[in-house]
């Protein structure tokens, strides 16, 4: 049950949310800025590395990516002909992604674009106690879920 309607709420949100839309151009300067932003959560691989490590742990685990791929449930962006996936999204012993990761992508998919979500999961947010979501998913999942249905209530109206 919500105590607030929608009314009540947006000017909060929107507040608290406004950089959601201040995202930087496509750009190699900013794609190596989105690289040293995800350094400390385990960083960016590319897909390739990423099936390596999945098809080691589990016989489908091609499979397995594949579908959160296509399913879009996990961050992914395809830059310079690469698709690259942010490693905090997944569990790091088994073939599984970190509850809420999924949800709070769906939450934003169609509100942004994949560098945009990118993005968006690498930055402050005031919803977070100004933390990152990749930082605070695996503590807090419903709280990082909910601040992307914040940005996305801010993003879409």
């Amino acid at each position: 049950m919500h105590l607030f309607s929608a009314r009540d709420t947006a000017p909060a949100v929107a507040a608290t949310t406004a950089h959601c839309t201040d995202f930087p151009r496509q750009s190699d300067e900013a794609f190596v800025h989105l690289l040293n932003a995800y350094r400390p959560s385990g960083g960016i691989a590319r897909r390739s590395e990423v099936e390596l490590t999945v098809c080691r742990r589990t016989p489908d685990g091609l499979r397995w990516l594949d579908h959160c791929i296509a399913d879009g449930a996990v961050v992914c962006l395809d830059w310079q002909a690469r698709l690259w996936l942010p490693v905090f999204q997944f569990e790091p012993a088994r073939t599984a992604l970190c509850p809420g990761v999924g949800e709070a992508v769906r939450e934003l998919r169609g509100a942004m674009s994949d560098w945009q979500l990118l993005y968006w999961f690498s930055q402050p947010q005031c919803a977070l106690a100004h933390s990152p979501p990749m930082t605070r998913v695996r503590a807090d999942p419903d709280a990082v879920v909910d601040a992307a249905r914040q940005a996305r209530f801010v993003l879409t109206g």
